[in-house]
């Protein structure tokens, strides 16, 4: 006879508030379809952004093997050049979430697309490094509003419990985009262009008309938030709104239960003097061992485990 390995206190019921309320079985299902419905409304929108995005930028590294010779640029041009990119970039990356909340994520997004996507064609044009340069730092500007207004933005779709998910996926489509990028790249350099037009200009006119026609496509389908939403119903509103509730992120729709002051010990003071005068308490502090407990520790420890005998040699 096989004995089972269940634990004679393992409750499922109690464990699962949905194996005692169907009701709440149905309406989780329905917060899974609709996660799920909302993962492949935007995702793969932003997703393929994300990877066009980099690929814009990388492009560079591809068409230098070509475009060096042609407009007379040594090694410090190209690197002042992809350095001049990260500039702007950093400048503008907190004022464009700043800018979407007060603007919408529709125009922002979308107007990220489109003029990174014409700034990345127009480097099929240039002929000197000084418009190497300026267009590159442009660049940046366009392309540093993207990636943070664009988890801003999924973090009003997703709660807690999906964001991480959606924040991965999101994530996959610049390896996917870095990817393709390296392929076409060597693709169109070694097979396209001739004459007067080299392939490192069909590389930027090719690799840069794409995110053209996702911005435009953004700017028609995407959103600005779930209240503008025109392909979720009132009652799928509502019942996202509910996933954004307060305590809705735990079993149950409940708040977690809160620990006692038996249970928690001591609350240590605040300190409130300023991160500089902490450091040298904190170099001075010892560290614990192993054997060292805090305070109380040990009489805690007795309370959820008495011994009928007393302690054992």
């Amino acid at each position: 006879m096989v004995k089972s390995t269940r634990s004679p206190f393992h409750y499922p019921a109690l464990l699962d508030p949905a194996l005692l309320d169907p009701d709440a079985a149905s309406c989780e299902a329905a917060k899974e379809r609709l996660l799920c419905r909302l993962q492949w409304r935007l995702l793969p929108l932003l997703a393929m952004g994300y990877g066009f995005g980099l690929m814009d930028r990388a492009n560079i590294g591809f068409a230098e093997l070509t475009m060096a010779d042609e407009l007379c640029l040594s090694a410090s041009d190209f690197g002042l050049a992809s350095g001049i990119f990260f500039c702007s970039y950093c400048t503008w990356a907190i004022p464009s979430n700043y800018l979407l909340s007060r603007v919408g994520a529709r125009s922002v997004l979308s107007a990220c697309l489109l003029s990174w996507g014409l700034l990345s064609t127009s480097l099929g044009f240039i002929r000197s490094s000084w418009q190497l340069y300026t267009i590159r730092f442009l660049l940046g500007f366009a392309e540093s509003g993207f990636y943070p207004g664009a988890l801003l933005y999924l973090s009003h779709w997703f709660p807690d419990r999906a964001i991480g998910k959606a924040s991965t996926i999101f994530g996959l489509g610049g390896s996917v985009g870095a990817a393709v990028g390296s392929f076409t790249s060597g693709f169109i350099l070694d097979y396209v262009g001739g004459g007067a037009w080299a392939g490192w200009r069909f590389l930027f006119f090719i690799q840069g008309a794409p995110s053209v026609l996702l911005g435009l496509a953004a700017l028609l389908l995407l959103p600005d938030g779930p209240s503008s939403a025109w392909w979720l119903s009132g009652e799928e509103r509502r019942l996202l709104a509910t996933m954004f509730a307060p305590g809705a992120a735990h079993t149950g729709g409940a708040p977690p239960p809160a620990l006692s002051m038996q249970q928690a010990g001591p609350v240590p003071p605040l300190d409130t003097s300023p991160p500089w005068a902490q450091v040298p308490n904190m170099a001075a502090a010892p560290f614990p061992t192993p054997h060292e407990t805090t305070p109380g520790a040990e009489e805690r420890a007795h309370a959820r485990n008495p011994q009928p005998g007393g302690p054992q040699p």
